[in-house]
C-alpha cells in the first residue's frame, strides 16, 4: 500500500498511562480526524527495569524498519516524540532513518531534560537531523530555552497541549464564600505532596474557612502515611486516584488548583489545563514552561520561595474577593484554556494537513 498521503506517528501511545503517551495519542486521534495516519507505538509495558530496556532496544529497532518501510513505500511526513537522557539514542536513530528515507520529520519536545541541561546526545539530534527535521515546542518559552541551549540552523513551531484537554462548563456559578483547594498529581513530594500539606497546615492554624482537598495515588507507604495523618488531623481530605468523569468531576468541586511540582523536568503540565477548562485558577511553581502556561491566572511561584507562604497569601485574597470577582477569574481560567486550544488546533491542522 502506497504511504505518499499518509503520516507517519512515531511515540509512546498508551499503555502504559503517562502523560507522553496520553499526548502523543491525543495528537494522533485528533490528526486521523483530517489526515490518514499510521502509528508506531514505542512504549514497553514491562515492569522488570532490565526488561522493560531490553524491550525499549527492540522497539526501537522495530521503529526503525517501520520507518524504512514507510519510507520505501513512499512516505514523506513523520511526527516523532523526542525521548530524553538515554533514550535520546533511540530519538537519533529514527531521525537519521527518516533523513536516509528523506521522510520530513517533526520532532515534538515534551521534556525539559535536555533544556535544563544541554545534551550531547540531543546536539547530535539537531545537527544529524539537518534541514529535513523541524522542531515543535509546546511554548514560545520552551521554544527559546531550547534555542539557547542548541543555537543551530533549524525551523520550529510552537503546539501547545491545550487542545488535547476536552473543555468543560461548570453546572452552576460558585455561591459561596467559603474555598475548596485541590491538588490532583501522582502524589509524592516531587509533585508537590509535602508543599501542599504544609499549605493546608497554616489554613488550619489560620482558622480560615477552607477544605484542603488531595486526589491521586499515593504510591510510597511514607506519602500515604502523611496523608494519613493529615487527614486524621482533619487538615485535608483525601479522594484517592480518580479517573474518568471523576477526575473532572473534583476539579468542578474546586475554587483554586495548587501545583507545587519540584519536579526538575517539568514541560507543560495537562493538569493545569484541566484545571483551566473547569474555570479554577492555578498556583504553581516556576518549572518549564509553567510561567508562561499559568500566566495571569492565577500565580507562579519562583521555586526558591516558599510556596506555602504564597499559596496562603493568594487563598486569603481569594477568600476576601467578591462571588462576582471570583466567577470572573474562573471565566478567564476557561478563556485561556479555549483561546490556547483553537490557536494549537490551526497549527495542528497548518503542520500536517498533507
Amino acid at each position: 500500500m502506497s504511504s505518499t498521503s499518509s503520516l507517519l506517528v512515531v511515540g509512546p501511545f498508551p499503555p502504559p498511562v503517562h502523560g507522553f503517551a496520553v499526548i502523543t495519542e491525543a495528537q494522533a486521534n485528533e490528526i486521523q480526524s483530517f489526515q490518514r495516519v499510521e502509528r508506531f507505538d514505542v512504549s514497553s509495558n514491562a515492569s522488570n527495569r532490565i526488561t522493560r530496556h531490553l524491550a525499549q532496544i527492540w522497539k526501537c529497532l522495530l521503529g526503525v524498519r517501520a520507518i524504512a518501510s514507510f519510507g520505501a513505500r513512499g512516505g514523506r511526513h513523520m511526527s516523532l516524540g523526542a525521548n530524553s537522557r538515554l533514550g535520546l539514542v533511540y530519538t537519533l536513530l529514527h531521525v537519521l532513518t527518516a533523513r536516509m528515507f528523506g521522510i520530513k520529520t517533526r520532532l515534538h519536545h515534551h521534556s525539559y531534560a535536555y533544556i535544563n541541561t544541554r545534551s550531547s546526545l540531543m546536539a547530535l539530534v539537531c545537527s544529524c537531523g539537518g534541514g529535513g527535521t523541524e522542531h515543535v515546542f509546546l511554548a514560545k518559552s520552551m521554544e527559546r530555552s531550547f534555542r539557547d541551549r542548541y543555537p543551530v540552523e533549524y525551523v520550529s513551531h510552537v503546539l501547545s497541549n491545550a487542545p488535547f484537554v476536552p473543555p468543560r462548563q461548570r453546572e452552576n456559578l460558585l455561591k459561596s464564600s467559603d474555598l475548596t483547594v485541590g491538588l490532583l498529581s501522582n502524589l509524592s513530594p516531587e509533585k508537590g505532596l509535602l508543599d501542599f500539606l504544609e499549605t493546608a497546615h497554616l489554613v488550619k492554624q489560620a482558622g480560615m474557612p477552607v477544605k484542603m482537598r488531595l486526589a491521586g495515588p499515593a504510591p510510597n507507604p511514607v506519602d500515604a502515611q502523611a496523608i494519613s495523618e493529615a487527614v486524621e488531623a482533619g487538615v485535608v481530605e483525601w479522594m484517592g486516584p480518580l479517573y474518568g468523569e471523576d477526575k473532572y468531576r473534583f476539579f468542578d468541586a474546586i475554587d483554586l488548583f495548587l501545583f507545587p511540582t519540584r519536579y526538575q523536568h517539568e514541560a507543560q503540565p495537562t493538569v493545569i489545563y484541566e484545571a483551566f477548562a473547569s474555570g479554577v485558577p492555578v498556583v504553581a511553581f516556576d518549572r518549564g514552561a509553567v510561567r508562561e502556561q499559568v500566566g495571569d491566572c492565577l500565580a507562579v511561584v519562583d521555586v526558591d520561595e516558599s510556596f506555602s507562604a504564597k499559596a496562603l497569601d493568594v487563598i486569603r485574597r481569594q477568600l476576601g474577593l467578591s462571588l462576582e470577582d471570583r466567577n470572573a477569574l474562573s471565566d478567564r481560567a476557561r478563556l485561556i484554556h479555549l483561546s490556547e486550544s483553537r490557536e494549537a488546533l490551526r497549527k495542528l491542522r497548518s503542520l500536517y494537513m498533507l
